[in-house]
């Protein structure tokens, strides 16, 4: 699980011979990112799952993640490259955590933190 400081709009940019990435970044708020960090440090976050876990103990992460409009399925992929060339610090991908935070921008009185699962 990945509870994100914050959201790379990777595919922000201007289309030429190369691409040139201008990554729009969302921050999620201060308060609960601080409170993800503390809620992860605590040993007793397991027991409030619902769902039995898999083969593995589930771990989390507080840290940067990307969003686009494609599914990066393959470490091959032109996509994959791009990610780690140009958001190197992010830990996941998946494709509306951007647009959510930045809802929460425009409505003061929304705070916003994207977890990814």
């Amino acid at each position: 699980m990945v509870a994100a400081t914050k959201v790379y709009g990777y595919e922000s940019g201007k289309a030429r011979l190369e691409f040139k990435s201008r990554p729009d970044v969302g921050q999620s708020a201060y308060n609960l990112i601080q409170r993800a960090k503390a809620e992860a440090r605590k040993p007793d976050w397991l027991q409030r799952l619902t769902e039995p876990t898999q083969t593995s103990t589930p771990r989390v992460f507080v840290a940067p993640i990307a969003a686009g409009e494609k599914v990066v399925a393959d470490t091959q992929s032109i996509t994959y490259k791009f990610l780690r060339t140009n958001c190197n610090d992010a830990i996941a991908v998946e494709m509306e955590g951007r647009g959510i935070l930045q809802a929460a921008h425009a409505n003061e009185q929304v705070s916003g933190l994207i977890i990814h699962f």
